[in-house]
């Protein structure tokens, strides 16, 4: 949580791209969050998502997510209010963090001319997290998350997937500003004939300034319909957070 009439931007970059059966299926999604500390342990804030897509043969670069695929599409796709409470006084570093995403544009799922590239229904995500000292050197940062996407009634093609994300981020501080980390992530998906998806990766963060610092991830991506389907995916990731307090 962030102090009391501070603000806090943050803009992470996802280029998530998969292969599978002779074809290459990118998303290019830029996540903008905005926070603004209005009590000693309580944010409100919202999040915005800018998506370019491709689809295209699985030799193309993952870079024709931005242009020149057999298929592209981009635009600004959702936004929506986020509130974020540290509601323990004796816990500063345990918080849960809820968003409501609505989406912009129309026919965002697809139609016989625009490929998908996003829900066409709002999406809750609701997370817990804490982050645990070690020691001098060692944190761990745990959060359990419930995610709702593409809600409304089935009956007009909304898609209820529901998910329970799980995530753990082992950090080490090689400096006060240097840090390096690995992470863990799995998430089940409800009422999906089991499937789940699960990532492992590694990242680094460095902040330049009290206020302005950088993080780059990569991560192997595993989906069980995925992998059946003889498929395969990685993310590659880079975020940006600037503060003012």
């Amino acid at each position: 949580v962030i102090p009391f009439t501070s603000h806090e931007i943050k803009v992470f970059n996802n280029l998530y791209s998969q292969k599978v059966g002779g074809q290459r299926n990118s998303f290019n999604t830029t996540l903008i969050n905005y926070l603004y500390g209005v009590g000693g342990r309580f944010n409100i804030g919202f999040d915005a998502r800018i998506r370019s897509v491709s689809l295209g043969p699985e030799d193309e670069s993952i870079f024709n997510v931005f242009g020149g695929s057999a298929q592209n599409r981009g635009g600004f796709t959702a936004i929506g209010p986020k509130i974020r409470w540290a509601f323990l006084p004796q816990a500063p570093n345990f918080s849960i963090q809820s968003a409501l995403t609505f989406p912009i544009g129309n026919e965002l799922t697809g139609n016989a001319n625009d490929i998908y590239i996003d829900w066409d229904g709002p999406s809750w995500n609701t997370q817990l997290f804490n982050d645990f000292t070690i020691n001098d050197d060692l944190s761990l940062y745990a959060e359990i998350g419930f995610i709702w996407e593409d809600m409304g009634n089935e009956e007009d093609g909304r898609a209820n997937q529901k998910s329970l994300p799980i995530t753990t981020i082992l950090q080490y501080f090689f400096t006060k500003d240097w840090t390096v980390y690995a992470l863990g992530n799995y998430a089940p998906f409800l009422g999906q004939q089991d499937d789940h998806f699960y990532q492992y990766g590694i990242g680094t963060k460095y902040r330049f300034t009290q206020s302005f610092e950088a993080e780059l991830l990569f991560t192997d991506f595993n989906r069980k319909t995925l992998n059946d389907a003889g498929g395969q995916a990685g993310t590659y990731n880079l975020g940006i957070r600037y503060s003012i307090f």
